[in-house]
């Protein structure tokens, strides 16, 4: 019997859809054998929900960045039961569309690389559908965490002792890096010759993200400051 894996994201900001669209490809490039498909959770969101958490980010980010910083923290606290209680109660009344789509896939497992889909499922179905979390910040805020995910694949070390902390048993929690696509492992002497690139010195690719949250020349010009010889793709 095929098994069946469903990789969900959300489009707050461009990385967590990349890092779904990673995963998919590679399950795709190594075990063919596995039906693997990823999804957008906040495609089957409530219309006026899915614009507000998406624009609302954005623009704090490009806008008012201290302010996102302050809401971040200040959400970051840790919540008292009766407040987590009701944050559980409303995922379990809500997001009946999604839910209906998961059912429509049927996935033998979930794989998530935003915090959203997986407080729905385990709000909606318990531990009765095993998921999985990828955490793709390199500091995992609270909303990360769910007792009842079946396991995590964290980027640093450092994110798997924040989450220990927290109470997910370090034995659920896998330091892997954050996954990036196929592609990029395989040789790009072609890319190189196009682009005019030495084969004696390393090559930086410096890519803004997929819509260009922050200061990008100031960073640039950072980079163009290090003392030792390679060559900067931007």
């Amino acid at each position: 019997m095929t098994r069946r894996v469903l990789i969900l994201a959300a489009s707050a900001g461009a990385g967590h859809n990349r890092a779904a669209e990673a995963l998919q490809a590679a399950c795709a490039e190594y075990h063919p054998e596995v039906a693997s498909q990823w999804a957008d959770a906040l495609k089957y969101t409530p219309r006026l929900f899915r614009r507000f958490y998406e624009q609302s980010y954005l623009w704090m980010a490009n806008h008012a960045p201290t302010l996102y910083g302050l809401l971040y923290k200040f959400s970051g606290k840790k919540v008292r039961p009766r407040a987590d209680r009701i944050v559980h109660a409303y995922d379990h009344l809500s997001y009946r569309r999604l839910v209906r789509f998961i059912d429509k896939c049927a996935p033998d497992v979930v794989v998530a690389t935003h915090f959203l889909a997986p407080n729905v499922i385990i709000a909606h179905k318990g531990k009765r559908l095993p998921v999985y979390t990828v955490v793709t910040d390199y500091d995992v805020h609270p909303a990360w965490f769910n007792a009842d995910v079946a396991g995590y694949f964290v980027p640093t070390e450092e994110v798997k002792v924040q989450l220990a902390r927290m109470g997910i048993p370090e034995t659920r929690i896998r330091v892997t890096g954050i996954p990036i696509h196929p592609v990029f492992s395989k040789p790009h002497g072609a890319a190189r010759r196009a682009l005019k690139l030495r084969d004696d010195l390393p090559v930086v690719l410096f890519m803004s993200g997929g819509f260009g949250v922050g200061d990008m020349g100031t960073a640039v010009e950072r980079l163009t400051r290090i003392p030792r010889p390679y060559q900067l793709v931007v």
